[in-house]
């Protein structure tokens, strides 16, 4: 797969989890999804590529701009029935099961996006011209930080916490300081 169609099928996850969380005008609105969006939501993520639960839990609160933070009884139970009906599957990786999307899952995947795509309304005129586009490229670096913070906190020493939270705050204001330039 080459990198300007992976980087569509990210953006397409991202907007179709990001529509979870907007009103009809696209406002972000701060609330739970309903279970059906949230499968919907484990759907387009594992569209992309297989992950652990770990994994989605951690790309669905990126992807949802901290917007959803899910916690593993909202996912597992999704992910197990969605192994029940066929439309997933689990490999072992050490101690972790990797899912991913079946044949049937695929199938699925698409079919929940078309239906949620028919329910939307379109956007016309001035609005549409107004819209941005997300490099969902950082989504992702921050999606990898947050898996390797949550290493360091587990399994780190007192210093190499202290250490790594210093790194993140330097970060952070440089991420900052690239938004003053514009």
């Amino acid at each position: 797969m080459n990198s300007s169609s992976l980087s569509s099928d990210i953006r397409e996850i991202v907007d179709g989890i990001m529509g979870v969380f907007s009103d009809r005008d696209g406002n972000a609105e701060s609330h739970q999804p309903s279970s059906a969006q949230a499968r919907s939501a484990v759907l387009n993520l594992l569209k992309s590529e297989p992950r652990t639960g770990l994994a989605l839990l951690s790309d669905l609160k990126a992807a949802s701009a901290g917007s959803w933070a899910p916690g593993a009884n909202e996912i597992y139970p999704i992910l197990e029935k969605l192994v029940e009906d066929g439309f997933a599957s689990t490999k072992a990786k050490g101690e972790r099961k990797v899912f991913s999307l079946t044949e049937n899952g695929v199938l699925e995947a698409q079919k929940v996006a078309e239906s949620e795509a028919a329910q939307k309304p379109k956007a016309t005129g001035q609005a549409a011209n107004n819209r941005k586009t997300w490099d969902t490229s950082v989504l992702k670096a921050g999606s990898k930080i947050g898996h390797a913070l949550s290493q360091v906190a587990q399994s780190g020493t007192p210093d190499q916490q202290r250490r790594a939270a210093e790194l993140v705050d330097e970060t952070r204001r440089k991420i900052y300081a690239i938004l003053a330039e514009s």
